[in-house]
């Protein structure tokens, strides 16, 4: 059996990598989530960036069926102390999840909608970097 967290992530980034302007900054799977941590970009990265992470799941039995859902963490990384250039990259990763389709190898895809805001800024070594994005839940059907 494949990975499952392995076809999730692929279902996320194959759904913001179809998107040309998404595309055009840039898109990793990245864990951990702040600069802080990350002190660098790797590899050379250019900012901004946007960065995904799956970030937990849980299962709900309110429907007549059980339904899986997973978190993800996905967001803007800008170099910057004022939150607009992330903040439009968010709108635009918002237009591209908030109820697509994704398709998840394995399960019945239900929806992906739209959970949490998530905005903050940091400073990494006099650098100031501000991320703007959001949770996003899959809903399967488990």
């Amino acid at each position: 059996m494949a990975d499952v967290q392995k076809v999730r992530d692929d279902a996320v980034y194959a759904k913001l990598q179809a998107n040309a302007t998404l595309r055009g900054y840039g898109i990793y799977n990245t864990s951990p989530p702040t600069m802080q941590e990350r002190p660098r970009e790797e590899g050379g990265r250019e900012l901004p960036f946007v960065i995904f992470q799956y970030s937990g799941d849980r299962l709900d039995r309110t429907f007549d069926r059980r339904m899986f859902i997973c978190a993800y963490l996905v967001k803007a990384v800008s170099e910057s102390p004022w939150p607009k250039e992330a903040a439009r990259i968010a709108d635009e990763i918002d237009t591209v999840l908030e109820d697509a389709s994704l398709t998840v190898t394995g399960f019945t895809h239900v929806a992906c909608l739209r959970d949490t805001g998530v905005r903050f800024t940091e400073e990494v070594g006099g650098r100031i970097f501000t991320h703007a994005g959001a949770i996003y839940d899959i809903w399967e059907d488990a």
